[in-house]
């Protein structure tokens, strides 16, 4: 089990088993896509 800090203050913290962790670590240095916000084709 883990304890990652939610928050700059610490005041937050997020209880992480081994099992989520590994799949934390396999999809969490992906981004989301980006979003398209030019509108100047519309």
């Amino acid at each position: 089990m883990y304890t990652i800090q939610a928050n700059t203050s610490g005041t937050r913290s997020i209880e992480v088993s081994d099992e989520h962790l590994a799949t934390i670590q396999k999809y969490g240095n992906t981004s989301p896509p980006s979003r398209n916000t030019d509108c100047s084709s519309i």
